[in-house]
């Protein structure tokens, strides 16, 4: 795991299968990792690829661990940031460019 400032990258361990319910919002994330993989569809919808994903909902209801699984079944690395950092401008700036 490293970091910069607040942020904190991981590869997770964790899978879809690993998580009890949840089940519409795993199966659209699977859609999505398809989709992710098929780059040939994304451009036949013309849409362009997405930067991240932000899932949003009451606090301890799984989103994380579902963040997590996703990362883990796209191969695509967790990046964990807190919602206050994302308001402060500086850091905003310094996580996309930083020097």
């Amino acid at each position: 795991m490293q970091g910069l400032g607040s942020i904190s990258i991981e590869v997770p361990a964790v899978n879809f299968a690993d998580i009890v319910g949840h089940n519409l919002v795993k199966n659209r994330l699977q859609q999505t990792i398809k989709l992710l993989n098929n780059p040939t569809l994304i451009k036949h919808h013309k849409v362009s690829l997405p930067r991240g994903l932000l899932l949003y909902g009451p606090p301890s209801t799984g989103k994380t661990l579902l963040a997590k699984a996703f990362a883990n079944e796209a191969d695509f690395p967790f990046i964990s940031v807190s919602g206050t950092d994302l308001l402060d401008h500086n850091f905003v700036k310094d996580a996309i460019c930083p020097s």
